[in-house]
């Protein structure tokens, strides 16, 4: 055996311990697109040339968001501008053109001319000459009459002649002469030294060898004229001259190369599909503009090319980041970026409006344009990484709203230890959809008739395009757009014909001639197609069943694409396909156009809140919170500006994580907002009952300068007090996520053990108190108002597990108070 030396020997044993107990928020995230918003992106110089100008500012992995109108259409007007951003482009400092180049130009000090008439009859003060440096201009063409001396010390002088005594009223020193025959020393270039009058040029050599005088010189003058610069139109003398602010030259210039310039400013373009259009090209690398591009008719040659967009930010969707502070948020998406167009970054402050504690916050990938519920499961595969327990979605799509609701009622099941929580807002429904979306028919085939087979149409010979029935009334019910079938009869042309106009009820002008001469026996009939006749008073429908679908007069026939897009109203139900409107369609034309449509009706108050409260009835799950109104008012700046509901999930998030769990939420006021809509003053107490019953945390507020405020902390389950009070789902998964943190230490480290199994009794006991007496607060007591461990046992078959059964004794809201008075 060991050797042990004589002494003694002390051991420390710890009875009774347990892990060290503390309270923990429920954390809260926000799920939405988060965007890039970019004001002003300088992206280059516009110089008349075609060319793609690739986003100067944009982040990596950014997306530029493309919606908004093309070639000028025009899109229904957005309910929340604010949360929106359409791709523009602007020309910074634009300059038109007015005047062409042209190489007709002379300067004489301030005074620019041109040699062709009515050259400046478009110019105006304030216009700018640009000179376009030219090099080798032609001053003089070719000539045979110049006129040297042989006389010593002047040979190298170079006379025009006694006939052209303004010939180099133009030559300038330091132009070239160019001889080409007729001197003495052959072919050779001189240049100009000085210029003696309008008739004398000094030559850098001798021109004459000095044998005799020469009168037929062939020679031609070239030189460089204008140096690049731009000069401000004083004033327009006229057609052929203006004054400039400042000369040119401080000697007389000409022929020199210009054109004229108009400012411009600033251009807003338009955006276009193609670059033949005048406009801008968006596209998801960048904005391209066209070679040519005018306004006003005239040709924009340059100008800076400023764009503003939004871009969404893939990079913020792989993974949940976390906000403590105004300044976290500037750090992920940047100064200026809070705003209601940046959805996900404005939910976000939002939650840090209302709560001191960390939030988060988890974007949209790639799909977000193009398939939002594609993206927002995408946003959900993440979600199931990390602990989230209140999740705000701000979408308004029911789809994403019962995705997010198997997910947080599955990942809440115990096995999978996530408990959470849904939030979110639906659309307001104010009308009633009685007939879904269909399309007229435009094919002849099976078109109605108007009027049937008659044989008696008469033609005039000298009006074969006016169709006369002296039947009463024949034509009454005929409208422009109609089609007339000549079928037959004397001198006929057998086609058909379209009505031009109804001049009576006994005559039609139509779009062609009826017959090659005079007839009394014209075979016809006349039918209409299916859509809106001329003049927008009736619709037709050859496939509806308007009266089998309870269609009524005060109904509305809603037009959804085309050129009478719109709502009108129902005045009568003519038949099972036919409709009359009052007010008219204006300016309907033609039935020849397919019209895309539904029938709807509006919605009472009272039906608009049973719609709200029928979508929380068909969630019905204390996992699902579904906040209303639809509609907020917040301030942006020094206005004021109408949101999405959905932004009240994040509050409702954030107040989630900010208060203690067993505070309810029933009565109280919320920050960032200063009005709401469809809610009090617009709903009466008994309709926001109603809504209420469905299970709905309606937003409400008692005066325009109150706060808003929770009417009651409802979840969409209403089957007991229990299931309905928020603040009790929150406050038991509260528990439940702490006693598993409490008890996560045991896991793997302990064997099942008497002493181990008195350790879980003693830590269960100690959980009991914490969770009564350390989380009390005023007004809300603890987390639990009593508890019990009512049983600690190893499991009989699980060999390897421990059973415990706590009893506790929640807090539940003080709703009601009911006073009799006994007199």
């Amino acid at each position: 055996m060991a050797y042990r030396r004589p002494g003694v020997t002390v051991t420390q044993e710890f009875l009774g311990l347990v892990p060290a107990l503390a309270s923990f928020a429920l954390p809260s995230v926000s799920v939405g697109p988060a965007f890039q918003l970019v004001s002003e992106d300088i992206l280059g110089s516009y110089a008349a040339e075609e060319q793609l100008y690739p986003y100067a500012s944009l982040l990596g992995g950014a997306i530029v968001d493309l919606a908004g109108p093309v070639d000028g259409e025009v899109l229904p007007p957005h309910p929340f501008p604010i949360t929106t951003k359409d791709i523009s482009a602007v020309l910074h400092d634009a300059k038109i053109e007015v005047v062409s180049e042209k190489a007709t130009g002379a300067v004489a000090g301030t005074t620019f001319t041109d040699s062709v008439s009515d050259q400046f009859i478009d110019v105006l003060a304030g216009d700018v000459v640009r000179i376009v440096p030219a090099t080798s201009v032609e001053i003089i063409a070719a000539r045979a009459d110049g006129v040297t001396t042989a006389t010593v010390g002047q040979r190298n002088r170079l006379y025009s002649g006694s006939g052209n005594p303004l010939l180099f009223a133009n030559v300038i020193a330091g132009d070239i002469v160019t001889v080409t025959s007729g001197g003495y020393f052959g072919a050779q270039d001189y240049v100009v030294i000085a210029v003696v009058g309008t008739n004398l040029l000094i030559l850098d050599a001798d021109v004459n060898d000095g044998v005799g005088d020469v009168t037929d010189l062939s020679y031609s003058i070239a030189g460089d004229r204008g140096t690049s610069g731009d000069y401000a139109i004083r004033s327009v003398v006229d057609g052929q001259t203006v004054t400039l602010v400042s000369p040119i030259s401080t000697t007389n210039l000409a022929p020199l190369k210009y054109i004229i310039l108009r400012r411009a400013g600033d251009l807003t373009l338009t955006r276009v599909s193609t670059v033949s259009g005048n406009g801008f090209v968006a596209e998801p690398e960048g904005v391209t503009l066209p070679a040519i591009l005018t306004y006003a008719t005239l040709p924009v040659v340059e100008g800076v090319l400023v764009v503003s967009y939004r871009a969404i930010r893939i990079d913020l969707a792989s993974e949940v980041h976390q906000f403590i502070n105004t300044a976290s948020l500037n750090s992920t998406f940047g100064v200026g970026q809070t705003t209601p167009a940046n959805i996900l970054a404005y939910g976000v402050s939002l939650m840090l409006q209302n709560t001191v504690t960390p939030v988060h916050g988890l974007g949209l990938d790639a799909n977000a344009f193009a398939d939002e519920v594609l993206s927002f499961v995408a946003a959900a595969d993440v979600l199931k990484t990390v602990d989230m327990y209140a999740i705000a979605l701000l979408t308004h799509s029911p789809v994403v709203h019962t995705t997010f609701k198997n997910h947080v009622e599955q990942l809440s099941a115990p096995d999978k230890k996530l408990e959470r929580v849904v939030i979110f807002n639906s659309r307001m429904v104010e009308l009633m959809v009685l007939k879904e979306a269909a399309t007229s028919v435009t094919t002849v085939s099976g078109a109605r008739q108007i009027v049937g087979m008659q044989i008696d149409g008469v033609v005039s010979g000298s009006a074969t395009a006016t169709l006369t029935d002296a039947t009463a009334g024949q034509f009454s019910p005929i409208a422009k757009g109609d089609s007339v079938v000549v079928v037959g009869g004397t001198n006929a042309i057998v086609r058909t014909l379209t009505v031009l106009a109804v001049v009576d009820e006994h005559t039609l002008t139509l779009s062609g001639a009826v017959s090659s001469g005079a007839s009394t026996d014209i075979n016809y009939y006349i039918y209409r197609l299916d859509g809106l006749a001329a003049g927008g008073a009736s619709f037709y429908d050859r496939n509806a069943s308007f009266l089998a679908d309870s269609i009524a007069s005060g109904h509305y026939l809603t037009i959804l694409s085309g050129d009478y897009e719109g709502r009108y109203r129902i005045a009568t139900v003519v038949s099972d396909k036919e409709l009359t409107l009052l007010p008219v369609v204006i300016a309907a034309q033609t039935l020849a156009t397919a019209i895309e449509y539904q029938i709807d009706r509006d919605l009472s108050k009272a039906e608009q809140a049973d719609a709200v409260k029928g979508y929380s009835e068909a969630f019905a799950s204390r996992r699902c919170v579904h906040v209303w109104p639809d509609q907020l008012e917040l301030p942006v700046g020094q206005s004021l500006y109408y949101v999405p509901g959905f932004f009240a999930a994040s509050v409702i998030a954030g107040l989630t994580s900010g208060l203690p769990t067993q505070q309810g939420f029933t009565n109280l006021s919320v920050s960032g907002f200063l009005g709401l809509r469809h809610s009090s003053k617009y709903f009466s107490e008994d309709q926001l009952d109603t809504i209420a019953d469905g299970g709905t945390m309606i937003l409400v507020q008692d005066g325009p300068s109150q706060p808003l405020y929770v009417r009651h902390q409802l979840t969409t389950d209403r089957s007991s007090i229990k299931f309905q009070e928020y603040s009790i789902t929150k406050n038991v998964d509260f528990i439940a996520k702490f006693l598993r943190r409490t008890y996560a230490p045991f896991i793997g480290q302990y064997n099942i053990v008497d002493t181990t199994l008195d350790a879980l009794k003693m830590t269960g006991g100690s959980v009991i108190k914490f969770l009564k007496d350390k989380t009390r607060v005023p007004r809300f007591g603890g987390v639990i108002r009593s508890g019990v461990l009512k049983s600690l046992a190893e499991d009989a078959e699980q060999i390897d597990t421990v059973n415990i059964v706590f009893s506790f004794g929640i807090p539940v809201p003080l709703n009601n108070i009911d006073i009799v008075i006994q007199v």
